[in-house]
């Protein structure tokens, strides 16, 4: 069955030795690596080399029953050697991958195996292919993890023009985990050229390759088109794509993100259509000169801009409901000098870093694609943002978060889109924290001490993302005792949605310390929070309370809008009109706060102000006009044409690379001061080992 001869061993013995001295030549690869984890590798890599020389050794020597049964070996077993050197690449180990990503990996291996068998009626050539084109896509992933800290996702391609330009600044000395991988697709392709048996019978492989094809076909047909993946929880971890990519797999995780890829280009669309549809909006919005908003001393305000994490005001859902005490009794209670009412947001129960999307860009998750993430996919360079507006103002622009900055890549983003200073988690005190994040209380103290050491000859722009009331409510936290309860009957029923609304007492006191400070300080200052999304409570809450029984599948577009609304709050520490808004969707509110605070709108801001007066809310879910009346995108109607003008806008805003007209979303055609961009200071962390909520 396995016959050798003397030169066909000495070969492979020098063989094997030249393959030790190179692996040797690079031990600084493996016992750079602390602990025994380098020793371990390097001593797999030894072994890889002497098995690849054994293989070489000898000559297979096989009759049709076990060639075939060699074949079916390497065709079952091929797909997880490739996935181990995939993952290895990605410096992942398919053990701790779950039950459920193992087996969706191996599948989605074995099922490329089959497809090319289908083509080739050769399993080795087929294994052989399937191993190198992976290979080739786990090294592009493992360069782009060493150089970018992230995983390589689909529309990196549309960056590949600039990755060839700078690749010359990188260092490619073969890591470890490259030498390893090496090996191992060494040996896949020598054992693939030892598979000699294809099936004779032309009939029977025909048919093998239908149901292949088929299978391939349905597969295809389920992932794109149901949502079965993610009743199993298979998704794209849009959050931390470096998390996804370890959890459920780096080819599988691509994949999935290739769902959320696709922007079609709107018909009709033009640089010049561009310009036509902003012309005819920017005469008929009429700005406020800055000194009239900011009373008698004619000083540009500050703004302070904060999106609460998860909050709510769930009195305006439904039916609404009873507790114990009003837990937003401050909010509730503002009215001078205050402008407030129903934010309508795009996302429910997670998902943060979309809502601060569409306030900052004025852009809207509508004419994304379902399931995105903004900042993950599509924010590669310099964008115009309320942040950018305000730096051609002449303002100071700082970002606060007080947990880590590498979540939904906001290190990476919030340069580009024009903020000069970021501080995230290390600049917060661990030591009192409400249940396991920073209390808004302490972060709102942050604020307040950047504040007070600004650079006191520029106005001051700071936008804050909080994280006191972030999911998770299930846990009872000797922290945190809960003040707010439910009456009656519903009391202890609904433990999560008991410790939110305590949560959003300890919000709403937070923010009445905020604006009593501001209350006393001289200069004019604005402050806008807004919630960013309803939090992920117990479903039966909304069925069997908020909305009398009713199932949520079987909600109405009006009633299903209603989970989606959050508070929003614009308050001044001097003279501004008050105001209840109803309905406005998060795409408007930063424009709401430049025409409150006076300031120098884009032609993009007039337009949005004037889309505004028609169509107050546009999200994910759908459109409200001004008389109060529901749309589902998916029916025509009187406003499709306005939509559709909207979207010819922002997609010359967030993808024209060649024909972006700069004049529409910046002031005076001025170019936007992006030096931030260019020296970012490093103030966020950069651990990607850490676990993230």
């Amino acid at each position: 069955m396995f016959t050798s001869t003397k030169k066909r061993i000495i070969c492979a013995s020098i063989i094997s030795i030249v393959l030790m001295a190179l692996v040797a030549l690079d031990y600084k690869a493996f016992f750079d690596i602390e602990g025994s984890y380098g020793v371990a590798l390097f001593v797999c890599a030894m072994l890889l080399c002497l098995l690849f020389g054994a293989v070489l050794a000898v000559k297979f020597n096989f009759n049709e029953k076990w060639e075939k049964r060699y074949a079916m070996i390497y065709l079952f077993a091929g797909p997880f050697v490739t996935l181990t050197l995939v993952e290895c690449l990605g410096n992942n180990f398919v053990y701790d991958f779950s039950p459920i990503a193992f087996i969706s990996n191996y599948l989605v291996y074995l099922l490329l195996y089959g497809v090319f068998y289908a083509f080739t009626n050769r399993i080795g050539i087929a294994g052989i292919i399937v191993s190198v084109i992976l290979t080739v896509f786990g090294l592009v992933n493992h360069f782009v993890l060493n150089f970018r800290g992230t995983p390589f996702v689909p529309l990196d391609f549309l960056g590949i023009g600039t990755a060839a330009n700078v690749a010359k600044n990188y260092d490619f000395t073969p890591t470890c985990q490259m030498v390893i991988s090496g090996l191992m697709l060494a040996v896949m392709i020598l054992l693939g050229v030892r598979v000699k048996y294809k099936n004779k019978v032309k009939r029977k492989a025909a048919m093998r390759s239908v149901y292949t094809l088929a299978t391939f076909a349905a597969v295809i047909f389920v992932f794109y088109g149901t949502p079965f993946l993610s009743s199993l929880n298979i998704t794209a971890n849009l959050w931390n794509q470096l998390s996804g990519y370890q959890q459920q797999g780096s080819v599988v995780s691509f994949w999935l993100n290739t769902k959320t890829l696709f922007v079609n280009q709107p018909a009709e669309y033009s640089a010049e259509k561009v310009e036509e549809i902003a012309n005819q909006t920017t005469d008929t919005v009429e700005k406020t000169e800055a000194g009239e908003s900011a009373g008698q001393s004619g000083k540009k305000p500050n703004i302070i801009a904060i999106m609460n994490e998860t909050w709510s005001d769930l009195s305006v859902v439904g039916n609404g409901f009873e507790a114990s005490e009003d837990p937003l009794p401050f909010y509730h209670s503002l009215t001078e000098n205050t402008i407030k009412g129903n934010l309508y947001v795009s996302i429910y129960g997670n998902g943060t870093s979309n809502s601060e999307f569409e306030f900052l860009t004025g852009n809207t998750l509508a004419f994304l694609p379902s399931g995105c993430n903004a900042y993950e996919q599509y924010i590669r360079e310099e964008t115009s943002s309320l942040v950018s507006t305000l730096a051609e103002q002449g303002y100071s622009r700082t970002a606060v978060h007080p947990y880590f900055g590498n979540g939904w890549n906001r290190d990476t983003v919030y340069p580009l889109l024009g903020f000069e200073h970021f501080y995230d988690i290390d600049y917060f005190s661990q030591n009192n924290l409400m249940r396991r994040y920073v209390s808004d209380s302490d972060n709102y103290k942050k604020v307040i001490e950047l504040f007070e050491n600004r650079n006191e000859e520029e106005p001051f722009f700071l936008f804050n993302v909080t994280m006191q009331n972030h999911g998770g409510y299930d846990t009872q936290y000797y922290n945190f005792p809960e003040t707010v309860t439910l009456p009656g009957d519903t009391e202890g029923k609904y433990p999560k949605t008991q410790q939110y609304l305590s949560l959003m007492k300890e919000t709403d006191k937070a923010f009445e310390e905020l604006v009593e400070y501001f209350s006393n300080v001289d200069e004019p200052t604005i402050i806008v929070m807004f919630g960013d999304h309803q939090a992920k409570i117990e479903q039966e809450f909304y069925e069997d309370v908020l909305f009398g029984g009713k199932s949520i599948s079987d909600l109405s577009i009006e009633e299903n809008q209603q989970r989606y609304i959050t508070p929003f709050v614009i308050w001044a520490n001097y003279d501004i009109e008050e105001q209840y808004i109803d309905k406005i969707s998060a795409n408007y509110l930063s424009s709401l706060v430049l025409e409150t605070a006076g300031l120098e709108m884009t032609p993009y801001n007039k337009y949005l102000t004037s889309l505004y007066e028609e169509l107050p809310v546009i999200n994910a879910v759908g459109y409200i006009d001004k008389n109060g009346t529901y749309y589902d995108y998916k029916d025509d109607s009187q406003y499709s044409s306005m939509l559709e003008d909207y979207k010819i806008l922002q997609y010359n805003n967030m993808f024209d690379k060649t024909d972006k007209q700069d004049d529409v979303f910046s002031l005076g055609g001025a170019k936007t001061p992006f030096d931030a961009a260019l020296n970012f200071p490093k103030l966020c962390a950069f651990n990607f080992s850490r676990t993230f909520a």
